[in-house]
């Protein structure tokens, strides 16, 4: 029985470890185009529910012994429920059936070997406490060498502002100071400054006057839009980093927007 659990731990590490291996790999397939990039939560939250879908289907398919079969499904399971979690976010259909692909194919490949060295595990594997404490270590220097890389690299991104020199933009007419933004109120006849930030509207809601001017600011890393719900009121072009688009409302409105490249960016703006 012992023996039994060791045997169990000893497969799940190797789960943990083909999980680790499928975020990496989608953060250098996120990397190759900016229009394809995303938040920094989206490679925490891939780690904690594969890892959780992954270990629900271990046991679920114990008992299937073709190992392509078993990699199949688990593959297919798991970046279905991750690709449905993100069109519920306000990612767009094409962009998620893009990624169900790419994912469940990465995932089959890891998932191919990572089922058959379980299976060679379990035939001929004669499980002793040292290997064990060997394999721990091997892990624990992995999570750390992982968990530097990652935070270095994904999660460190957008966490400082981008010091970049903005390309050349028109000069507006509007010569009064900038409004504090943070405080979702402006003063007549002024310029509010949004800052595009950690893939987010800052302010996301933001209360004007009729005839103030709103300048949207590009301080991430990758390209963002100002793009109206519905309507072309805002309509920007694709702005990169350092970046800005300028909108004066002229009259009272109500507009809902979004960025078109990340649609679970949204914001909300009115003029009175």
């Amino acid at each position: 029985m012992k023996n039994k659990i060791y045997l169990t731990l000893y497969n799940l590490i190797f789960l943990f470890i083909a999980i680790l291996l499928f975020t990496l790999s989608d953060f250098v397939v996120h990397s190759i185009r900016l229009d394809w990039s995303v938040p920094e939560y989206y490679f925490r939250n891939k780690i904690i529910f594969a890892l959780i879908f992954g270990v629900i289907l271990f046991f679920v398919l114990v008992r299937i012994k073709n190992n392509v079969l078993k990699a199949g499904i688990f593959a297919l399971v798991i970046c279905t429920l991750l690709q449905i979690r993100y069109f519920l976010e306000g990612y767009n259909l094409s962009f998620v059936v893009i990624f169900w692909l790419i994912h469940t194919v990465i995932l089959f490949a890891l998932a191919w070997p990572l089922f058959y060295l379980i299976r060679k595990n379990e035939e001929y594997y004669k499980f002793n406490l040292f290997n064990m404490k060997k394999l721990i270590l091997a892990v624990v220097v992995l999570i750390i060498v992982f968990g530097v890389v990652g935070y270095l690299t994904v999660f460190k991104q957008g966490s400082e502002p981008i010091v970049s020199a903005p390309p050349e933009a028109p000069v507006s007419n509007v010569v009064t100071p900038l409004v504090n933004s943070e405080q979702g109120q402006a003063a007549p006849a002024s310029e509010i400054i949004v800052k595009i930030k950690n893939f987010t509207f800052e302010p996301a809601t933001l209360n004007v006057k009729k005839g103030d001017t709103v300048k949207w600011i590009n301080e991430d890393a990758v390209p963002h839009t100002v793009t109206s719900d519905s309507g072309n009121l805002l309509n920007s072009p694709t702005l990169a980093t350092g970046e800005s688009f300028t909108f004066t409302f002229s009259s009272p409105v109500s507009e809902n927007y979004h960025c078109k490249i990340h649609p679970m960016m949204k914001a909300k703006i009115v003029a009175e």
